[in-house]
This record gives C-alpha cells, structure tokens and sequence, in this order.
C-alpha cells in the first residue's frame, strides 16, 4: 500500500501543474468512494490542494475512518468556509451524534435539501437510536433496506436493534440472513457472528453462544471481540478465573482495550 502510494505521487509530480490537479482531485475523490481512506489520507499529506479543499477531503477521510474528532474539526472548517452540499452536511451531522450533540446536529439535518437521500435518512435512523427512540429507527430502515444496493451494513444496525428491543430471534434470522450471503465481507460476516453469539447467550443458550466464538478464534487469533463477549458469558456463569484470563488475552493484542482493563480491574478480587 505504502509502495502504491510512493509511485502514484511520482506519476502526478511528472504530469503538468493543470492536469496534476485534476488527477489529484479525481484519484483521491476514487479512494474515498471505494472506503479505501488510509491510503487517501497518506496522500493528503503530499497533496497540492488548495487549504480549503483539503479540508473537504480530511473532513471526509476521518469521518470515513471513524475519528469524531478531526471529523469534526475538518468539516466544521469546510462549512464555516461556505461548502453547504448535502453529503458535508451529512457526514458533520453524523460526526456530531458520534460525540452526543444531539443539538447543533438536528439543526444542521434541518439544511438537508434532498431528504430521500439513504445517507441523511441512516443518520437519522441514527438518531433515533441514540435518542432511545428504537421504533422510529426501525421505520426508517425498513424504507432505506428495500432500495438500498448493498443494504448488509443497514441490515445489521437493524439486527442490533432488534436485539435492543428483546425481538431475540428477530435478531438472530437477521444476522443469519447477512452471514449466509455470498457478497458480504469477512470483517462484516465475522462481527455479525459476534453479535449474534451475544445475542443468543441473552437468551441464556450460553453453551451454543461460545461454540460459535471459539469457531471465530479458531479462524481469527486476533479477534478480541469475540474473547469479550465469551468473557461476559464466563462472568454470568460465575466462572471468574476464566473471565479474568480472557480479558488478560484481550489485553495482550490490544493493550489499550479500555473495557478489557475496566473488566479485569473488576475481577481483581479473584486469585
């Protein structure tokens, strides 16, 4: 990837100033589209984009990399500098709700011109579901599901919300329905096997809930997800020991795992 990058830089810097703005411009644009945003935002730092459209594309990259910080930071400037399309608006309004300011975000979905628009309408979906209003989150993506091209991200955040609202096996065919389809990716087939091992293990089938996370393990050393949720199901076991190792493993892949430490600091007590 950090060859690519190198290489695709020495092909624009060769190409004259007019048209090494407008490869720039398409090519980062393409990045973006295709959710490849590390390797956008690589480029960005060597890019010749004017400040205020560097900006846009910053705001773009974080928000695509999930960092609610330099999201907002980005797309507040872009704004504030008079870029007021629909998708900055968008995308400023779901970085808002990521940090609960439930307020400047409701104001700036009033400024959405096309509210048919499946992004504005899964950010009010959104929304919803932080509010705690879950049947109106529900409303919207049964009407975002039918329309959309690749509607497995969508179906998954009504999966998990189901399972919010106790529908248990409502949940678990959905997830079903997303982990049995050919298209879907392994890193979204593989949360929704967590989420669906979670879910059955609230319906206290823990022995069926674990099998399906040592199966993730097995494939994926790494996955810590999976640890977790097996750890909580060792906790309401009352198999503290085990719990306690678990979240020592979680650790050891990723230290900075806060609700590992919490967990663990909780289990202190158990030798």
């Amino acid at each position: 990837m950090k060859n690519k990058a190198i290489i695709l830089m020495i092909i624009f810097c060769a190409l004259p100033a007019f048209l090494l703005a407008q490869a720039e411009d398409d090519y980062i644009s393409s990045l973006i589209k295709k959710g490849e945003f590390s390797e956008a935002l690589t480029l960005m730092g060597k890019s010749t984009f004017e400040p205020a459209v560097a900006d846009k594309y910053k705001g773009q990259i974080y928000y695509g990399l999930y960092n609610p910080d330099s999201a907002i930071f980005y797309l507040e400037k872009t704004y504030r500098n008079g870029t007021r399309d629909d998708a900055t608006i968008i995308a400023f309004s779901q970085a808002l709700l990521w940090k609960k300011n439930f307020k400047d975000a409701s104001s700036l979905l009033k400024q959405v011109q096309d509210k048919t628009d499946l992004d504005y309408l899964k950010v009010r979906a959104n929304q919803h579901e932080l509010l705690g209003e879950f049947k109106d989150a529900l409303k919207i993506y049964d009407k975002i599901i039918p329309v959309e091209e690749l509607p497995y991200g969508t179906m998954e955040r009504k999966a998990i919300l189901l399972s919010w609202m106790k529908k248990f096996d409502a949940s678990i065919a959905l997830f079903d329905d997303i982990i049995n389809t050919e298209v879907v990716s392994e890193p979204l087939r593989v949360r929704c096997l967590v989420k669906k091992a979670e879910v059955i293990s609230w319906k206290k089938e823990f022995d069926k809930a674990i099998e399906i996370l040592d199966d993730v393990v097995a494939k994926d050393p790494k996955n810590t997800s999976a640890r977790f949720v097996k750890a909580q199901i060792f906790e309401w076991l009352g198999k503290y020991k085990d719990a306690k190792n678990l979240y020592k493993d979680i650790l050891l892949v990723d230290k900075d795992n806060v609700e590992a430490k919490w967990k663990l600091e909780k289990l202190l007590w158990v030798n």
